[in-house]
């Protein structure tokens, strides 16, 4: 009988192989882990590297720690803009070049920062090298004008900055030039309405539903922001009061009413002026213009521009108004009146009145003077 062998049995063996293997996998398991790990943390920063971008933090300056309550500089309070100081200039005194820099360093030494100069008058007359040609059409260009830009760049060297008063609906050249600009007897195309009869020396208006006296009045004051000057201070930006009114026509369509009709012509002439580097300002004389609820259905305390000025001087309030509780008479001050006018408006204005005095000097404790226009 063959001899049996005894087998043995290694179950130890392949145990053992068991867990080896079970043991390398969760090793190589966690290096990969530990690679992607590392990788995807690599991966940004690398490509920010390569692409020349820099995220990581500042290093440290070696600047010393600053309490809490300091800020390293001392903070500048910031600087209130002050209010320009007004003087009116005659053009008189601007006819030459020696002349316009005397004038100038007069002002200097006043202490004047704003010069409100007379650029078109109530006649239709452009004082100034202007070259709007409709302006030039119409003869409207004084002979001896002055040159503007000459006394801009003079007055801006002694820190004086330019106004331009002009005369805006009142202006029987352009009327009579361009007759589609002006107020029309009864609407009547070509027929001009007087402000008086013809024999009394009744002149036309611009109408400010006009087309084309906008457009005129909007080429003026982009050129005279163009060339340099801050403010442009409209006078006469009314209807006509005068005789016959009802007979003047204005174009009004659509259910427009006159006080619409003026404000979007203002609005108009006021964007022409801004986009040129230029403010636009309103200039009346208290009576009847702002201490009446309306004028010729116009409410002038409504209007709307950057700045109002309301003439309380002798010119501008007549003895025997009342102003409020006040009755101006020949021995009212000046202070008394501008008193009154600011009580009455107190309120009633859609932009904030400043007064206007014929000296220019300040009312009511303002701080500031305001063109002496009257």
């Amino acid at each position: 009988m063959a001899k049996r062998y005894k087998i043995k049995r290694y179950d130890k063996i392949y145990r053992s192989s068991n867990r080896n293997l079970i043991r390398n996998i969760a090793i190589w398991g966690a290096v990969l882990v530990v690679l992607a790990f590392v990788g995807f943390a690599a991966y940004r920063p690398l490509v920010n590297f390569l692409n020349g971008v820099y995220t990581g933090e500042k290093p440290p300056t070696s600047q010393p720690v600053q309490d809490p309550g300091q800020t390293g500089e001392e903070e500048t309070p910031p600087q209130e803009e002050k209010a320009p100081v007004y003087a009116r200039v005659s053009l008189s005194d601007l006819a030459d070049e020696a002349k316009i820099a005397e004038t100038a360093q007069r002002l200097e030494a006043a202490g004047i920062t704003r010069a409100v100069l007379p650029l078109k008058d109530s006649e239709g007359l452009v004082h100034y090298n202007t070259g709007v040609a409709t302006a030039q059409a119409a003869g409207a260009v004084a002979a001896g004008g002055i040159d503007l830009d000459r006394v801009v760049s003079i007055f801006s060297e002694k820190g004086i900055e330019v106004a331009a008063q002009l005369s805006a609906f009142k202006d029987p050249l352009v009327s009579r030039y361009d007759k589609t600009a002006a107020v029309l007897y009864k609407n009547q195309a070509g027929v001009l309405w007087l402000d008086n009869t013809a024999k009394a020396g009744g002149k036309p208006w611009l109408n400010p539903n006009a087309q084309s006296a906008q457009t005129y009045l909007k080429a003026l004051c982009a050129e005279l922001g163009q060339k340099g000057v801050k403010e442009i201070i409209l006078a006469d930006a009314t209807y006509p009061v005068a005789a016959f009114l009802k007979d003047a026509g204005y174009g009004l369509s659509g259910g427009t009413t006159a006080q619409q009709a003026l404000q979007a012509s203002l609005d108009g002439i006021a964007q022409s002026a801004k986009e040129s580097g230029a403010e636009l300002s309103l200039y009346y004389p208290a009576s009847p213009w702002m201490l009446a609820e309306q004028v010729n259905g116009v409410d002038y305390r409504a209007l709307k521009a950057d700045r109002l000025y309301v003439d309380v001087g002798e010119t501008g309030v007549p003895n025997g108004t009342k102003v409020g509780e006040l009755t101006v008479a020949a021995g009212t001050s000046r202070q008394e009146v501008a008193d009154a006018v600011r009580a009455a408006l107190e309120g009633k204005t859609a932009t904030s009145p400043l007064y206007c005095t014929p000296d220019g000097v300040s009312v009511s404790g303002q701080e500031e003077t305001v063109p002496p226009l009257s």
